[in-house]
């Protein structure tokens, strides 16, 4: 019998992301095609995929749309696992067959019946499955240990161990975080310097902030989506920063902030006019480039100079015995210390009342109540936390030997940072040709008498 074929592959999960499973199932496929003397045409391949969770398959829909002569598969439930993706196959009106489990002729009324029971058998199994795996992840959460599951970045397979190189990456990507630094940047130095995800892929926006707000960095147990109490593992983060990087991470505005600012004081100075921000933009006319403006173009003033008179500006005061004085006014320590206090008050106070109701000492009523009041102060306090958090640049800056050679150091959007704890800047309109680049400019130091 002659013809041509279509391969479907699939595999749930792949721990190590070599497709290496996938690619057994497609060498047997491949080798039953030939036993049977049909041509492969498309091989369609749906790897690290569930077929069960509702998130599309983009090769099955692939396959569904590619009106194939017949399908070979490794066995039926690569292919469907649930009854409502058989009818979609049904509909079709092609044979399949499974290198393991035989031939479904779905072109008769017995065939299509044998696939319907094949895929409830199958439905049914994966439903026992989940609920064995979710009574032993209810065991796990508490005693506070991980699933076994996926490494997650920072720890070792056995959840419980912390990866030093890893977490050290994790720690340095929360002080950029901290320090300004978009995830974007964070992202692209991570790439640059061939530092891979646990899944061996390269790091993007989304992943990264993921594992920023894991709980489990914190040391946190999260069991069905909730932070359920402490965690048997130690914490990659400390307290003070886990609640300071979900106060910023979360933030909605950042959503609005648009592209990585290319230029130094780009949302740091002010019009002197309107007031409203200036902003960095490379003008062609009259051979101006690099420029700093407002959005009213109330001022024009080239980028170059403006940034060397302001970093100089500030690295010559830096220099002066007195610098520290300047970063006094970022000191929170007392106060930071007294919110972290109350706020692990709340959260223990949110243990007692889940413990409480446990207990049978109060109703569901009541620990609803209970629980959404602590809930809203433990929001509005880790948000206070997150406000006051010392910036890491600021404190590296503040706290290095040689300030101002720690400030050249450190990147551009860090300097920003320093500059916009340190300095408002205003960008004032000039009347006349050939004014010095100081006369442009209104600068006051912060927290200055």
């Amino acid at each position: 019998m002659s013809g041509t074929t279509d391969i479907y592959a699939r595999l749930s999960l792949d721990r190590a992301g070599d497709e290496l499973g996938v690619q057994r199932q497609v060498a047997a496929c491949r080798k039953f095609a030939a036993e049977h003397g049909w041509t492969v045409r498309k091989v369609l391949v749906d790897n690290d995929t569930s077929a069960t969770s509702g998130k599309v398959r983009p090769a099955f829909e692939e396959l569904l749309k590619s009106d194939p002569e017949r399908m070979v598969v490794w066995h039926v439930d690569r292919l469907v696992r649930l009854t409502p993706d058989l009818e979609r196959i049904i509909k079709l009106g092609v044979n399949v067959h499974a290198v393991t489990a035989g031939h479904l002729d779905l072109s008769n009324p017995a065939g299509r019946a044998v696939a319907r029971t094949v895929t409830a058998w199958a439905t049914y199994e994966g439903e026992q499955k989940a609920l064995r795996q979710r009574a032993k992840n209810d065991q796990l959460a508490e005693t506070g240990k991980p699933y076994k599951c996926q490494r997650a970045f920072g720890f070792e397979r056995d959840g419980m161990t912390i990866r030093d190189t890893e977490a050290a990456e994790l720690r340095k990507a929360a002080d950029g975080v901290l320090a300004g630094r978009s995830l974007n940047a964070l992202s692209k130095d991570l790439n640059q310097r061939g530092i891979r995800t646990a899944t061996g892929k390269t790091w993007r926006t989304t992943t990264l902030k993921a594992a920023l707000l894991s709980p489990r960095n914190a040391g946190l147990r999260r069991h069905r989506g909730q932070v359920i109490g402490p965690a048997a593992w130690p914490a990659i983060l400390d307290e003070t920063t886990a609640t300071a990087l979900r106060a910023i991470l979360t933030d909605p505005s950042r959503s609005k902030r648009g592209p990585d600012r290319r230029y130094l004081l780009s949302g740091v100075m002010t019009c002197g006019k309107c007031s409203g921000p200036v902003v960095g933009a490379f003008v062609k006319d009259g051979n101006k480039g690099e420029t700093y403006r407002c959005q009213k173009i109330h001022v024009t003033r080239k980028a170059a100079p403006i940034d060397e008179y302001v970093l100089g500006l500030v690295a010559r005061r830096l220099a002066e015995p007195d610098a520290a004085d300047l970063f006094a006014a970022a000191d929170h320590g007392d106060e930071l210390a007294e919110l972290r206090d109350e706020l692990t008050g709340a959260r223990s106070r949110l243990d007692g009342l889940a413990e409480a109701f446990a207990a049978g000492d109060i109703d569901r009523q009541a620990l609803a109540a209970g629980s959404r009041r602590l809930r809203d102060r433990i929001a509005t306090l880790e948000a206070m936390v997150g406000a006051l958090a010392v910036n890491p640049a600021v404190s590296e800056v503040a706290s290095a030997e040689d300030a101002a050679e720690a400030l050249a150091a450190l990147p551009q959007d860090q300097q920003r940072q320093v500059i916009d704890a340190l300095l408002t800047i205003k960008l004032m309109p000039i009347g006349r040709r050939g004014a010095d680049v100081w006369e442009g400019l209104d600068i006051e130091w912060k927290g200055s008498k």
